[in-house]
């Protein structure tokens, strides 16, 4: 009996352990597939997120990254970037491409281990452009060349990828001179640059023997959607625009109000964007925040527009075009900046409901007799003809001394410094417009 109750208290501690051991073998065991989705432009902030993504795959232990592709193309240098970090990775890559896997996303698909696609999908038009036309024979050699070479890695055929990126070659029974190469699905898997078709992403894990797999889905941060929005080509002149326009509604008003604040805050997202892309440095902020203040001290402090005017001027073009990562980019974004700028203040006086908004900042209304106004000081009109000395600069209102009076006077047109002999010349209601002397 003594045995026997030791035997069955030892087989139920079996079953305890077993009980608790099996579950944790099999949750230790299911390997852990990381999802990355590469869609729209490929540009800088594409090649910080996927960056990012790996770097965190390989400190948590992911098993697969499984690159979920649905791309028009986008920059050359960053689809580069991107295949350096998938090549260099110890987490295995599988490319399923979506949608669409063209230009710079040919490269992306063809630096995975395998190529899973869904129907009627596409890959490949891989030719490199700059300004919608095809790019000299270097770049479009040293790109055709890379693009072989990631297909040959992986044991593709690098002629085809060739003929993707080049059309003056040619693939007997695929493609004719003159002509990209662009692989629909089936011929995609028929030539061995797809391992097979999948429906979708569930398809593609059955079809790599992960069924079961712990499956995760890594998107952009915020922070990465918003920095890609604000380097978009088309999105930052607009944030410059926007910002400009603030300014000068800022420099129209008295005081720091609303349009300052927008202003700054369109130049600062503007700025953080493209740092944080990594397009752009600290310098280029530095030289349009002094370029900015140079300007508002010729416009406040110095008169005339001399050194302080023009070397403002100089810094700030040279911050926007040094923060937009090219010269080109940067003269571009300059001139669609300034544009939108004078169509906004244009439009504004001209047409819709901001005209009401200006009206409030400017007085058009003249104070004349001629209109109807008196004069609550009807001995102003005893000034004309008479001189004095100013006592302030007159930017153009300042006061000067007049039969020895303080007399709050309007300079006729620009600068008048302190202490210059002025003479009234007319008084439009209460305001005594001067001249100055010049002996």
């Amino acid at each position: 009996m003594v045995g026997l109750f030791f035997k069955r208290k030892s087989q139920f501690w079996i079953m305890v352990v077993l009980f608790i051991l099996v579950p944790l073998s099999l949750s230790a065991a299911a390997p852990k597939v990381w999802v990355v989705p590469i869609s729209g432009t490929i540009d800088r902030v594409t090649v910080i997120y996927v960056d990012r993504v790996y770097n965190e795959a390989e400190n948590q232990g992911v098993d697969k990254i499984i690159m979920e592709i649905d791309t028009p193309g986008g920059l050359a240098h960053s689809a580069v970037e991107i295949r350096k970090i998938i090549k260099n990775s110890s987490v295995p890559t599988t490319a399923f491409v979506k949608g669409e896997a063209i230009s710079a996303g040919t490269l992306l698909a063809l630096s995975a281990e395998n190529i899973y696609m869904a129907p009627g999908t596409t890959i490949g038009d891989a030719e490199p452009q700059y300004g919608g036309k095809r790019a000299d024979e270097k770049v479009v050699s040293y790109w055709a060349s890379l693009l072989a070479a990631a297909a040959e890695e992986r044991g593709r055929d690098g002629k085809i990828a060739r003929a993707m990126a080049d059309r003056d070659m040619s693939v007997p029974g695929l493609k004719e001179k003159g002509k990209l190469l662009t692989l629909a699905h089936r011929e995609a898997i028929e030539v061995g640059y797809a391992e097979g078709q999948a429906e979708n992403l569930q398809g593609v894990i059955e079809a790599l023997g992960l069924k079961g797999a712990e499956v995760e889905k890594v998107s952009m941060k915020n922070s990465e959607r918003a920095a890609r929005v604000i380097t978009n080509p088309y999105v930052a002149p607009l944030l410059l625009t926007f910002g400009f326009l603030c300014l000068a509604v800022e420099l129209i008003t008295v005081g720091f109000g609303i349009a300052g604040i927008l202003s700054l805050a369109a130049f600062l997202l503007y700025f953080w964007g493209h740092i944080f892309a990594g397009i752009s440095g600290v310098l280029p902020v530095l030289l349009f925040v002094g370029g900015i203040i140079l300007i508002l001290l010729e416009l406040m402090v110095i008169p005339g527009f001399g050194v302080a005017g023009l070397g403002g001027t100089v810094f700030l073009l040279a911050g926007i075009i040094f923060s937009a990562g090219s010269f080109k980019q940067g003269i571009i974004t300059i001139i669609l900046a300034l544009l939108g700028t004078s169509a906004a203040v244009y439009l504004s006086f001209k047409y819709g409901k901001t005209r009401k908004m200006w009206k409030s900042l400017i007085l058009e209304e003249r104070l004349d007799a001629e209109s109807g106004y008196i004069s609550s000081q009807s001995n102003l009109k005893e000034y004309i003809g008479k001189r004095g000395i100013a006592i302030t600069p007159l930017r153009p209102a300042g006061t000067a001394l007049i039969e020895r009076e303080r007399v709050d006077v309007v300079s006729e047109g620009g600068y008048i410094e302190k202490n210059a002999s002025v003479e009234v010349i007319k008084v439009e209601g209460n305001r005594v417009v001067v001249r100055e002397i010049i002996t």
